[in-house]
């Protein structure tokens, strides 16, 4: 919002249809910059056409920025090759340290005005000017000493992801489990209204009569770890939808099916009481 305040350029929302994918006129796509995440952070629906929509834009002379946060986790094939101009996640969503990762082309490197030089970056430096290495595009967003100890913590966590089978089974599969699991459960529970259309990684409830952040510390105080409130996404949550703040569950490759049999009893159990 505030580039395109400071730049003058036009900034366009668009909705979403009921699947997760996204329908924009080729017109608009001229020159855009299009900024889209990739699987939901708050019922985890994908974007099913995001290949489409990189081609699209480029055929239009535009570039895609993915925000794969969520995808990187759970759905990391829904962003491979899909040849977007720049993919940013979050180790600490693929139990890694917390540190930001950008996966850019050369090209689009090569085209950004630098916003901040220093170290790392230079390659020489005279009275007047100076020089940026040569054929390391990806320095120019790295200036000053890295996140070394974290950079490694992510290689670490690729590496787990790779070879973890929790149950003896692989991710997907534990996951999938768990997911039914919890819908299912979260369903069953009269006092509250699930915003997903079915199963997945990251399921969001409302209750008409408690607030969500009131729910949330009563489960933490039973053990608990769920999120609440509108996720960065007020607009559509909020604004568009009308809905109250929600309370969110994120499942992950450490989680049981004691750890989801306790969320549904506890949350079962304060629904009730708090009516």
């Amino acid at each position: 919002m505030t580039a395109a305040d400071r730049l003058g350029i036009d900034r366009v929302v668009r909705p979403r249809n009921a699947d997760g994918s996204l329908d924009v006129e080729d017109a608009l796509l001229e020159r855009a910059v299009v900024v889209v995440n990739a699987v939901s952070n708050i019922d985890g629906r994908t974007v099913p056409n995001l290949a489409e929509l990189v081609q699209a834009t480029h055929r239009r002379g535009g570039i895609v920025v993915v925000d794969a946060a969520q995808a990187m986790a759970h759905a990391r094939q829904v962003v491979t090759d899909i040849g977007a101009d720049a993919i940013c996640f979050s180790a600490h969503k693929m139990y890694g340290a917390s540190l930001g990762v950008i996966v850019a082309t050369h090209e689009l490197l090569n085209s950004l005005e630098l916003a901040f030089v220093g170290g790392g970056m230079v390659s020489d430096v005279t009275e007047s000017s100076f020089e940026l290495l040569p054929n390391e595009p990806w320095s120019r967003l790295e200036p000053g000493l890295q996140a070394w100890g974290e950079i490694i913590a992510l290689g670490a966590a690729f590496d787990w992801l790779g070879s973890v089978r929790p149950g003896g089974v692989t991710p997907a599969v534990h996951l999938s489990s768990l997911e039914h699991r919890l819908f299912e459960g979260l369903s069953d529970i009269p006092e509250l209204t699930v915003i997903n259309a079915g199963p997945s990684s990251v399921i969001s409830v409302y209750s008409e009569t408690v607030d969500a952040h009131r729910l949330a510390v009563f489960l933490s105080r039973a053990g608990v770890m769920v999120r609440s409130g509108y996720f960065c996404a007020h607009h559509y949550l909020k604004e568009t939808r009308g809905l109250p703040p929600l309370l969110r569950f994120s499942l992950g490759l450490h989680n049981t099916s004691a750890d989801v049999d306790i969320a549904l009893t506890q949350l079962s159990g304060l629904a009730r009481g708090l009516r």
